[in-house]
């Protein structure tokens, strides 16, 4: 991976009628990422960013059906940053540049669903 990285997960509330604790899929969330970032050795796209997200959602699922917790992740890696968000959440990414002398830009895009 392309240095620095790092990693903000916000789990909000899960789903009705689970019995699962917040704070247990809290605490299994970056876990189940990071086995997902360590399995793979080769070069990393976004797209494969968004699956390794999106699959350690998957992967903290809990109650009848897996359902997921009101989730998303954001992945900093050198550059890049990528956005991913369970079905139901949203997640928004604000863009700054700024460059020597010059007043700074941003964009900033909202998803409602993981891709």
């Amino acid at each position: 991976l392309d240095r620095p990285a790092g990693a903000l997960a916000v789990v909000g509330a899960l789903p009705a009628g689970s019995t699962a604790a917040l704070d247990v899929v809290a605490r299994a969330l970056p876990e189940k990422l990071l086995r997902r970032l360590a399995a793979f050795r080769g070069e990393w796209t976004e797209e494969l960013f968004v699956a390794a997200a999106t699959g350690a959602l998957g992967d903290v699922a809990v109650g009848p059906g897996g359902l997921m917790p009101n989730a998303a992740i954001a992945l900093i890696i050198g550059p890049r940053v990528v956005a991913a968000a369970a079905p139901g959440a949203q997640v928004g990414v604000t863009v700054r540049n700024v460059k020597a002398g010059q007043e700074c830009s941003s964009s900033s895009s909202s998803n409602s669903s993981t891709s």
